[in-house]
């Protein structure tokens, strides 16, 4: 039994003292990891309604949570809201839709990125009651995540989940619950 012990430990102490070798060891230099950049979100088309164009473009700014991208496409929503309202010919359910929406943009203008997109909620049923009134051409899929904020929908010109209330943070969280035009 001591043989035995005392080859184990010959064994092991000429194996810690070949590890402990630096000469034969390779020198290993880890290389930076490159950060990925976020996914962008594009749409092949958007739609004909132009209203519903900013609307999607601000959705798709949530999605990839993109601040500064979603102050830039409300500035732009805003712009064209107000000229359809300032437009002749504007019927009152018109007038009086076009100034929801441009009430709600004008909120968005002034708040920070998270609170933006708690009030996109009330923007996205604003712009259901648009496309109701005023029905695009295209399909446009009314979205639902029942996480946010107890459950609230979204739209989309895709059938695929793209979630702008969560975004990268629970990207594919929601179904599609209906399909519109």
């Amino acid at each position: 039994m001591s043989k035995t012990f005392l080859t184990a430990a010959l064994v092991a102490i000429s194996l810690l003292s070949s590890c402990d070798d630096s000469k034969s060891k390779p020198q290993v230099q880890s290389a930076p990891i490159p950060k990925t950049p976020k996914k962008t979100i594009t749409t092949s088309t958007l739609p004909s309604d132009i209203l519903m164009a900013q609307y999607i473009q601000l959705k798709n700014a949530f999605v990839m949570d993109a601040v500064s991208k979603a102050t830039e496409q409300l500035q732009s929503f805003n712009e064209i809201v107000h000229n359809q309202l300032a437009a002749d010919g504007t019927t009152l359910n018109k007038q009086k839709l076009l100034k929801g929406i441009a009430e709600l943009t004008n909120e968005m203008q002034s708040q920070g990125f998270e609170a933006q997109r708690e009030t996109f909620i009330k923007l996205t049923d604003a712009m259901v009651q648009w496309n109701e009134a005023y029905p695009g051409q295209e399909k446009i899929y009314m979205q639902y995540c029942p996480m946010y904020k107890g459950g609230n929908y979204w739209l989309s010109m895709e059938e695929q989940v793209l979630n702008p209330y969560y975004g990268s943070k629970m990207l594919r969280c929601g179904v599609v619950e209906k399909t519109l035009n």
